[in-house]
């Protein structure tokens, strides 16, 4: 459900960050192909795409890596 709320043009932007983090606390890796799906590395721009640094957190968690 978490999935598919990060993938809802439906929601903010704001709520969609807060699904990418609670996915990130999940840590579950099934979540990693939606992940890097929106990352791209880029600089943070809250008002047009999801946040890379909370993307950036939360593949590290999936990873079992630690966060940056």
């Amino acid at each position: 459900a978490l999935m598919a709320y990060v993938r809802s043009d439906a929601h903010s932007l704001r709520d969609r960050n807060r699904a990418v983090w609670a996915l990130g606390r999940l840590a579950d890796p099934r979540a990693l192909p939606l992940l890097e799906h929106y990352y791209d590395g880029g600089p943070c721009d809250h008002a047009r795409r999801l946040c890379q640094h909370e993307l950036r957190k939360a593949i590290a968690r999936c990873r079992k890596q630690p966060p940056p």
